[in-house]
């Protein structure tokens, strides 16, 4: 890409930062905070020096490279624990990068004591400030931790990113800040690999990918204390996997290994998904490289299911085994139910998908601002319109846009398949939240609070597989200048993502204060 568009792509970026405050209802500072500012021009810089619109090819790359950098950038903006349950997958994190494999009964972490004291999101008695970073934050320092008792549990291994990272800024310094830094930015790079690997395998769906990849709600979940970037990651690798099976494509050994380690691998972050794993077996013989390849697959799916189940009881087989005992947590359940009581009883799971699951689009998108959090600020002090409006219609226009260029189609048996294990997926996903000590069910309750859209992000990635024969009647597309649509797409589709992950880092520079 020419270095004059280059240049014009900073200048508009430079812009948008001082005019986003003009998009905020509520003003804190007339002029952006200058240390958060440069680390905004500094992420920026980088990711323009790196991206090149011009080729389609080009679209792995850009990816990796806009949600690194920009990754970073916003991995150093959010204030201290302003992140989706950082406070409970910091801990775990620690303990990673303590080298504990195990959870065990007794843990003292003056680390993660240390970074609590300045939790102004969860203690309002926090030391915090108006803007910027915390100078005494800065200047804290590492002190061991210390495990001791019998094994609980087994640590998941979603925390690795941000484990390693923290392990490397204990190496690198004796400061607290430089391994929670270096902790949240590990998760971006993880997160970054893997959305570069689902674009190289998924060519036939890779706008669609991108935009699910590169959309700032995913960004500002990534960029932080926790294993969504490995959820999001896996359900990119799956949808990217499963669409080159649609195609014309052979259906390789080599293919199927990787599809049922990746919906395996969905045990750690989001257990219910590893139903994915059957999708393949609906796939007609004739479509595999070799006809024995689909017992081969099939057989191995029954191991991958006895692997999830293994980890499903893993922690009640080891406190039986090792007569550990662990502490019970505060709940709000006051009267429990069981799997019966939805049966006798399934009004507040199907109200509760119907919100939560269907309405996941618009919570993801950031139209929905009764959430909390809602997307993609999460957290933010004051709020937006003009984001809450903008960004759900970019989506929906972008996401069109994607599906009208798809060039395959899947049967209507497969697209039954689909639903039916997504109703499956997300029944389970309700009843888990059920029975969540934080936010519970009670009998008599009309609906099931704590479900989330992240929960079902995988199922959005697949509406252009469901419902893009209807979109494409509607939207007709000539393909016979195929190559030049696609750049035009592609083109349109990455500097469209660009400059909206800019304009909300700008707005969050704004209204992101402790």
């Amino acid at each position: 890409m020419k270095y004059k568009k280059k240049i014009i792509i900073l200048v508009v970026s430079l812009v948008t930062l001082l005019a986003a405050q003009l998009a905020i209802n509520t003003i804190p500072n007339q002029l952006p905070n200058t240390s958060r500012a440069i680390i905004f021009i500094a992420s920026v810089i980088g990711a323009i020096i790196f991206v090149n619109f011009e080729h389609v090819k080009h679209l792995p790359r850009n990816a990796f490279v806009i949600i690194l950098f920009l990754g970073i950038g916003i991995s150093i903006i959010k204030p201290i624990q302003f992140g989706l349950d950082e406070e409970t997958h910091l801990t775990w994190a620690i303990r990673l990068a303590d080298g504990q494999l195990f959870a065990r009964e007794t843990m003292v972490q003056p680390d993660w004591n240390t970074v609590e004291r300045y939790d102004s999101l969860r203690k309002p008695n926090a030391v915090h400030t108006k803007n910027g970073f915390s100078r005494e934050f800065l200047n804290e320092k590492h002190e061991p931790s210390t495990y001791s008792g019998k094994i609980t549990g087994v640590n998941n291994i979603g925390e690795i990113p941000n484990a390693l990272g923290w392990a490397v800024g204990r190496l690198v310094s004796s400061r607290i800040f430089v391994s929670y830094y270096l902790g949240r930015i590990f998760n971006v790079l993880a997160y970054a690999l893997m959305a570069f690997l689902a674009l190289k395998l998924g060519k036939k769906y890779r706008e669609v990918i991108f935009l699910f990849a590169v959309f700032p709600t995913n960004l500002w979940i990534i960029a932080g204390f926790q294993y969504d970037w490995l959820y999001y990651g896996l359900s990119m690798l799956i949808i990217g996997l499963l669409t080159r099976f649609f195609s014309d494509e052979k259906v390789s050994r080599k293919n199927l290994s990787l599809y049922l380690l990746a919906t395996t691998l969905m045990i750690f972050p989001k257990f219910p998904y590893v139903l994915m794993g059957i999708l393949p077996l609906f796939i007609s013989k004739d479509k595999f490289v070799k006809a024995k390849d689909k017992l081969f697959y099939g057989l191995a799916t029954l191991g991958s299911f006895l692997i999830a189940v293994l980890w499903y009881v893993s922690p009640k087989l080891i406190r039986h085994f090792s007569q550990a005992t662990v502490e019970s947590k505060p709940t709000v359940i006051t009267n429990a139910v069981d799997a019966t009581y939805f049966i006798k009883h399934p009004f507040p799971i199907i109200r509760t998908f119907i919100n939560d699951g269907l309405g996941s689009l618009s919570n993801f998108s950031g139209s929905d601002i009764s959430k909390n959090p809602p997307a993609p600020l999460y957290y933010a002090q004051h709020g937006s319109q003009i984001v809450n409006a903008m960004l759900p219609l970019v989506f929906v226009v972008l996401l069109v846009l994607a599906t009208v260029r798809l060039d395959f189609q899947v049967s209507k048996k497969i697209k039954l398949v689909f639903i039916g294990i997504y109703m499956i997926i997300s029944f389970l996903v309700i009843y888990a939240m059920a029975g969540d000590n934080r936010v519970g069910f009670n009998a008599g309750d009309l609906y099931i609070k704590g479900v989330q859209f992240r929960y079902f992000y995988l199922m959005l990635m697949t509406l252009p597989i469901i419902f893009g024969d209807g979109l494409r009647k509607l939207f007709p597309v000539n393909y016979h200048d195929s190559e030049t649509a696609d750049l035009a797409v592609s083109q349109h589709l990455q500097i469209s993502l660009f400059y909206i992950n800019v304009f909300i880092m700008s707005v969050a520079i704004y209204v992101l204060i402790s």
